[in-house]
């Protein structure tokens, strides 16, 4: 019997058209280590390490514009890498956008409706500083106890806050989970940070990080579940350095299913916090909502937001950085940023992504005063991330990232850094 090319051609179609719908690997799960007396104990966790490579422009000071100007906050200070005609290259073995993890959990079914869990994740790092003998030191990231029913869920400890956490998990299973994205800066502004690495996180996405805290989720109904939390303060150092009352943040969202073909998370969240002025009786709100979603259709992952606040900040609420208020007057500035990120799963094993992001500072009435008309303040960060993911199986993963990095700033001044990034993960 002889075949039509064209249904030969038809049928090849189909075949990785059906190839292209399976479902993605499932979540990694929780390893059991021991059960008794109702009680069961269980780890989770990951290793992982890259080779990261970055080169692009030096930091510009005094402004590329001309004149004395002086740049103020932003971009990368690459004093100690410059090749000495305006550029600089660093190369690093590193940790990714999550470091390595050993997670253990405890676990009691106390009454028919209420459950008992508590978890404690100590994460840790590869990187040296370029130092042979440089140490490395354990970070506590997560402690926490929760009571969970169909009355809903009351957790207390140290977790990860709700301010913009629908963001940061777009960048994670979208994005960076399993790769780099921008290496992230140390507090002195260069490259030399520990990892965990920063992903789009500064570029369009403010991390909520872990923080000490109490909080409540409401049972899903209709799809939406409320999250509130009351944190443990934070201060802007000097400046605001008061904190009369404790961070409240807050998180409603909706989920639905497709079944088979796919499900939708959509998110708002909410964040306020008063500071005080040092001496004085003078107080300030820092505050702020961010929007977004997920969508997964087949093979297709879609996922993004948008955030807006007053002394938000690039990278994380409150964050500690000359940009976040006039040092005259001290008055806050406000920032907003946009995400958007895609990805497509091939043959269940190979994640292929890409997207953009954009944070972005205004400045205020105060910022007009003369004694400023030098001062090159952050206009806009802007993260330009694409990435390719093989599963080689349900615990191993091989990444290769690239990430380029924009800063500009009010009087014209910018810097380009590109990072290519490749390594592997281990999950369990």
């Amino acid at each position: 019997m002889k075949t039509h090319p064209r249904r030969v051609v038809h049928l090849i179609w189909f075949s990785l058209l059906g190839l292209l719908l399976v479902p993605a690997r499932g979540a990694k799960a929780e390893v059991q280590i021991a059960e008794s007396n109702g009680w069961t104990v269980y780890i989770d966790g990951r290793i992982n390490a890259f080779l990261s490579h970055s080169q692009g422009d030096s930091k510009p000071n005094p402004g590329l514009t001309g004149g004395n100007t002086t740049v103020v906050g932003g971009g990368v200070e690459t004093d100690l890498d410059n090749t000495g005609n305006g550029k600089f290259s660093i190369t690093r073995v590193k940790s990714g956008f999550l470091g390595n993890i050993l997670g253990t959990g405890v676990r009691k079914q106390l009454t028919p409706d209420t459950q008992l869990q508590a978890y404690f994740a100590v994460w840790s790092t590869i990187e040296n500083n370029r130092q042979r003998f440089f140490p490395v030191t354990p970070d506590v990231r997560e402690g926490w106890l929760k009571l969970s029913g169909s009355w809903g869920a009351f957790q207390a400890g140290r977790a990860l806050g709700f301010y913009s956490r629908g963001l940061v998990e777009v960048d994670f299973q979208y994005a960076h989970g399993n790769g780099v994205g921008f290496p992230c800066t140390g507090q002195d502004g260069t490259l030399e940070a520990n990892g965990p690495a920063c992903g789009q996180i500064g570029f369009g996405v403010i991390f909520p990080f872990y923080a000490a805290g109490f909080s409540y989720s409401t049972p899903t109904v209709s799809g939406f579940t409320l999250n509130v939390g009351v944190y443990d303060p934070a201060t802007v150092a000097g400046h605001w350095d008061r904190t009369p009352l404790p961070r409240t943040e807050g998180e409603l969202t909706y989920d639905r299913s497709f079944g088979n073909l796919g499900k939708l998370h959509a998110f708002a969240d909410g964040i306020w916090q008063q500071l005080g002025e040092h001496d004085t009786t003078r107080t300030t709100s820092v505050y702020g909502g961010a929007v977004g979603g997920r969508l997964e259709f087949g093979p297709l992952r879609l996922g993004g937001g948008y955030y807006r606040g007053k002394g938000i900040g690039f990278a994380y609420a409150i964050e500690n950085s000359p940009a976040l208020y006039n040092s005259m007057t001290g008055n806050m500035r406000n920032f907003d940023g946009f995400y958007g990120q895609a990805m497509v799963v091939v043959l269940s094993r190979v994640d292929i992504s890409a997207g953009v992001g954009q944070g972005r500072l205004h400045l205020i009435n105060d910022d007009t005063n003369p004694v400023f008309a030098t001062t090159s303040f952050p206009s806009t960060n802007t993260g330009i991330n694409a990435g390719v993911f093989f599963h080689a199986n349900q615990y191993i993963v091989v990444g290769f990232d690239y990430f380029q990095a924009r800063y500009k700033w009010t009087l014209g001044d910018h810097q380009v850094i590109h990072t290519g990034n490749a390594g592997v993960t281990f999950v369990w």
